[in-house]
């Protein structure tokens, strides 16, 4: 059984008129997936979702990636720590003329650290729910935060305040990424938090970096006065302009401005960028809830909501800018070789739908639904206001998975390893290890093991999108009492998980990546992959992240 469509053509009925423009949403999607009672949490999920961990470990063996993890390797510690990141990011490349000099090699050592992390600090939850101790995980996840708050404090902070005299805040990355960063570091510390492993000098340090991420945010994107939309450019705020401190009073706002304009008819949606800041902020204020500064803590924490709120908008009006209208998704019904779609996120690549984007603004709004307020259906109802935005939200998923002639684009045959199924489409292809302009999407040729198929211009392929865009919309179905949508996205990712728990995705497809801002090491895309199925098993399992206290 297959949840996605095949069929040369999409029946579609109108729903209505948003802002004079037809929003159209498909009718002929169902599924035909029975399985247990529908809720929310759903350990029989989280279960599964793990299960397909724990095969990709046994088909991938740290030990083979990462020297700490041999024998002789030293083991759970910062050194062993630092090991395996340094392993995974040695040849990660640097792009000043993109990021800022020294910025992109450094994101590399915080990412890999906070995606290791993640899971040692899941896996550690996990043995302890089942009486089992998890100390040896939970040793590692606290390696790998040190590690990572070492970065985060290179990229949070100007070199006047870095403690190594380090300091990346005037940097485009830095300005860009920092709150994408807060997001997996929040989440371990707080799991360490809980199980009482976070020891007091890693609590002020977490607290420290994460007030300096969400008060550089908003003064740098949320004070402009602009809201991220197509056709928008917003030129962020500086320390010129009013500077902002972490609670050790470290000024954190960068001197430099930065640009950025967006065009989601084009290939520029500020999809992703809206749905990270939202999670990254919104995230970093649990654990700090009483401790930043009362009178701005929450008119950021309303902030971070309310971008996130519009990662995926179509003309949707934004009361909090003078009621302007935001659009963050496809509205040509023209151009390019292969047509276009309204609602389709595109990015890097222009007349191309982008299912990667499409997985990690999922991914990061399902982030943002661990930011939870209260029990139940109202811990972000700004997400889905309506029925009309939840029309879009479904909308927009099913225009980026399908062709304009209705072809389901992620290819769905058991043992193929869950590329992206785009054969049909040679402008939107490049080959295994050349880059051409609009091959958004690249054949992996076999050349390290395994059968061709088509990954993402990064590395990963698409089931792990479809991880990632399912456990949200099914947590939001169940939220919104949709039976067909939590039917359609349960169906699809009860395959994916079957076809990833036989045959785990390879982070050995990468050798093919062409995109210029990444290696191709497998120790980056070992912990990439892990961290996109550990979060959903995160989300599926009710976790959520909540204040400290004193």
């Amino acid at each position: 059984m297959h949840t996605g469509i095949r069929a040369p053509l999409i029946l579609f009925a109108c729903l209505g008129v948003l802002a004079g423009d037809l929003v159209y949403l498909p009718v002929a999607l169902r599924s035909t997936f029975v399985g247990p009672a529908a809720r929310y949490p759903d350990p029989a999920l989280a279960e599964r979702l793990w299960g397909t961990v724990d095969a990709f470990v046994a088909a991938h063996p740290p030990a083979a990636i990462y020297p700490a993890y041999t024998p002789s390797g030293g083991g759970a510690s910062l050194e062993g720590a630092e090991a395996n990141v340094r392993a995974a990011c040695h040849d990660f490349p640097d792009l000043p003329e993109a990021f800022g000099p020294g910025v992109h090699h450094e994101a590399c050592t915080e990412w890999v650290a906070d995606y290791l992390g993640l899971y040692h600090a899941a896996r550690a939850r996990r043995e302890r729910a089942a009486g089992r101790g998890g100390e040896v995980d939970l040793a590692w996840a606290a390696a790998y935060l040190d590690v990572a708050l070492g970065s985060l404090e290179h990229l949070a902070y100007g070199p006047e305040d870095a403690p190594d005299g380090v300091g990346y805040r005037d940097t485009r990355g830095a300005v860009w990424q920092n709150p994408m960063r807060a997001v997996n570091v929040t989440i371990t510390a707080d799991i360490l938090h809980r199980t009482g492993a976070l020891a007091p000098d890693q609590r002020a340090r977490v607290e420290e970096v994460l007030s300096a991420i969400a008060s550089a945010w908003y003064a740098e994107f949320w004070l402009t006065g602009v809201q991220p939309s197509t056709g928008v450019s917003l030129t962020t705020r500086t320390a010129h302009d009013g500077a902002a401190t972490s609670l050790a009073g470290r000024q954190v706002v960068s001197t430099e401005p930065t640009t950025f304009r967006w065009n989601a008819d084009r290939g520029n949606s500020p999809s992703e960028e809206l749905a990270w800041m939202s999670a990254g902020v919104a995230l970093a204020l649990r654990p700090l809830r009483g401790r930043l500064w009362t009178d701005e803590s929450g008119a950021i924490e309303v902030a971070a909501r309310h971008y996130g709120a519009f990662a995926l908008a179509f003309d949707l009006p934004d009361p909090l800018h003078d009621g302007a209208l935001v659009r963050t998704l496809n509205a040509e019904t023209e151009g390019g070789a292969y047509g276009q779609n309204r609602l389709w996120i595109e990015n890097h690549t222009a007349d191309v739908p982008s299912i990667p984007y499409l997985g990690w603004t999922w991914h990061y709004l399902g982030a943002g639904l661990l930011a939870a307020e209260a029990d139940g259906p109202a811990e972000w109802p700004e997400l889905v206001p309506d029925a009309a935005q939840w029309a879009v939200l479904k909308a927009s998923a099913e225009a980026t998975l399908h062709a304009p002639d209705g072809t389901w684009l992620v290819d769905m045959t058991p043992g193929g390893g869950l590329g992206f199924a785009v054969e049909r489409f040679g402008l939107w292809t490049t080959s295994c290890g050349e880059y051409r302009s609009g091959g958004h999407h690249v054949r992996y040729d076999g050349r390290a093991g395994g059968a061709p198929l088509y990954v993402s211009e990064i590395g990963h392929p698409a089931g792990l999108d479809v991880i990632a865009t399912a456990w949200p919309l099914m947590r939001l179905s169940l939220e919104r009492g949709d039976a067909e949508a939590y039917a359609l996205w349960s169906g699809r990712m009860t395959e994916v998980l079957a076809e990833y728990t036989a045959h785990p995705p390879d982070p050995a497809w990468a050798v093919c990546g062409v995109a210029p801002y990444v290696s191709a090491n497998p120790g980056y895309h070992w912990a990439r992959m892990l961290s996109m199925v550990v979060m959903a098993h995160l989300g599926a399992s009710g976790y959520d992240v909540r204040p400290w206290g004193p």
